[in-house]
Formats: structure tokens, sequence, C-alpha cells
């Protein structure tokens, strides 16, 4: 039978790979947030892929964040601009960009992620 410092010494090391986990998981977000942002910023300002840029503002102020709190761990792409929704819906989603970039990149993203946890 084990003692209680061997249940401890256990529990303090599931704790120890889960906190290594998310770790590992938040530094993949984040680099995933950079790719992705970077990825979108070259369509939209080399070939004007997704709308016309008429002042630039869209595009530059697009932004991703990495986040994680206590049940979650990920990034998000979203727009600074209020017409950002405009470009997002309007006309049957014709304009959108966040969700085409987000689809291209999440399959990798989650491939990359399985193999951390």
């Amino acid at each position: 039978m084990g003692t209680a410092e061997d249940t401890a010494k256990v529990k303090r090391n599931i704790l120890s790979q889960y906190d290594r986990k998310r770790i590992k998981l938040y530094a993949l977000s984040l680099d995933y947030a950079g790719r992705v942002i970077n990825d979108f910023r070259q369509l939209q300002e080399n070939a004007e892929f997704f709308w016309n840029n008429q002042t630039d503002e869209a595009m530059k102020t697009m932004f991703t964040r990495a986040f994680q709190d206590d049940n979650e761990v990920g990034f998000f792409m979203a727009h600074t601009k209020i017409y950002g929704i405009y470009l997002e819906l309007a006309n049957d989603r014709q304009n959108e960009a966040i969700r085409p970039i987000i689809l291209k990149w999440a399959p990798k993203f989650f491939k990359a992620a399985r193999k951390i946890v």
C-alpha cells in the first residue's frame, strides 16, 4: 500500500504533466496566431484577395490573439473596425476573410495540438 506521501507525489507529477501540456498548447497557439495573421496579410496586401483595399485600414487592423483560461487554450482572429462585420457577413459572405483563413489553418493546428495532448 502506498503512503500519503506517495499519493502526493503522484498528484504533483500529474499536475506537472498537465501544466507542461497547457504551456505547449499556449506556445502552439501563439505560433499559429502569428502564422494566420501573416498569411491573411500576405494574401490581402499582395492580391486584395478578400476585398478591395480602399484605405488599408481594415487590413492593417485585423489581429490574432492567443489565449488561455481555466478550461481553454487557443487563438482567434478579429477585426477592430466596426465595418468588419459588414466585410465578413454582407452579400452572402462574399468578402469574408476570417472563416476562410481559419478553415485553412485549423486542421494543421489541431493536428499539432493532438500530438501535444
